[in-house]
């Protein structure tokens, strides 16, 4: 593993946003973070978060090294890919550290996750103070009020219509989910060595629809004027998330793509990673999905003017999409490719 300094430096992107414009998560973004710590702190991360975190709140079987420390190689469980009709095992996956690279147990987790919903305590340790966990468990940033957001590193959206703050981390082999309810004092951890995001998403929401149930069904009707408005974002919107200055750009127009239609009635279609859904309009420019099912990959969207004023970019929430050129959509360069 190169260091965290030598890992940023050597692949330090290009700014192709004004700050502030776009959310586009970053795992970069994370990692400069962690290395701000080491700067500031003169440890390394690893040694950091195991001084003023892990060991304060007994964590005894979580980590940030890489490979593992011995006496923990034993009990990491082994991660599959699941392919042609069988899984297959893998090896230790290497990651920066502070964007995902830690090894941990849903018993430690759950320390963790105390500390936070309160306000910085474990038993007798306080590794925060209690306006410092407001200011973070605080929304920062998000292009609509309805939609999810971002606070200081955990993601801030509803399930059910109740708040959650939390995040998902998905590798190869593992996916892993963490949820905060801080009004209701609740946590819950996820992880799976295999399989798909789906099914650990499919697990956090069965545990919010028995304990949290929807109070009722939403009700909705076309606007007036919505078909013609729906036309103004008819197109073809690619992920903000990749790379713009290097050779990988060519793959960007195999990154997720969304492509919006509007029917005869006046609904939003939108075609995503092979499901279509339905829309309808909630007030200009702002877009719910008439399946009221959370789990949805789209469950609302938003359309803004670029800042250019050249067309729209859509936002789902925690990721942002933009309409490319006619001649850098799929179905162009699909042609090109193919003559």
């Amino acid at each position: 593993m190169p260091s965290l300094e030598e890992g940023l430096k050597s692949h330090m992107p290009a700014r192709v946003f004004p700050p502030g414009e776009k959310i586009v998560y970053s795992n970069y973004g994370t990692s400069l973070a962690g290395y701000i710590v080491e700067r500031v702190s003169g440890q390394s991360f690893e040694e950091y978060i195991e001084g003023n975190i892990l060991s304060r709140l007994g964590m005894e079987s979580s980590t940030f090294s890489q490979p593992l420390p011995k006496s923990l190689v034993a009990n990491m469980s082994e991660g599959y890919n699941y392919a042609d009709g069988k899984f297959h095992k893998g090896s230790f996956e290497f990651i920066s550290a502070p964007a995902g690279g830690m090894s941990s147990t849903s018993h430690d987790m759950a320390k963790f996750m105390i500390a936070n919903l309160q306000k910085g305590r474990f038993e007798n340790e306080t590794i925060l103070q209690p306006d410092t966990i407001e200011k973070m468990q605080s929304r920062q940033f998000c292009h609509h009020p309805k939609l999810s957001g971002f606070t200081y590193g955990f993601i801030d959206y509803e399930i059910n219509g109740q708040r959650i703050i939390g995040h998902d981390g998905t590798t190869m082999l593992f996916h892993t989910g963490m949820i905060l309810l801080p009004e209701h004092n609740i946590g819950m951890f996820v992880s799976l060595n295999g399989g798909s995001y789906k099914a650990k998403n499919n697990i956090i929401n069965g545990f919010m629809d028995r304990y949290f149930p929807k109070d009722m069904q939403p009700i909705y009707q076309l606007t007036e004027g919505a078909k013609q408005r729906g036309k103004n974002y008819v197109g073809q919107y690619r992920t903000t998330r990749g790379s713009y200055t290097t050779k990988e750009k060519a793959l960007v127009v195999l990154g997720d793509s969304i492509n919006i239609g509007v029917d005869d009635k006046g609904y939003l279609t939108a075609s995503f990673h092979g499901e279509n859904y339905k829309f309808y309009e909630v007030e200009p420019g702002f877009y719910r999905n008439i399946n009221t099912e959370e789990d949805q990959l789209i469950s609302s969207m938003v359309f803004e003017k670029e800042s250019d004023g050249d067309g729209y970019f859509l936002s789902t929430g925690i990721a942002t999409y933009t309409s490319p050129p006619w001649y850098g959509t799929s179905t162009f360069l699909g042609l090109a490719l193919a003559t």
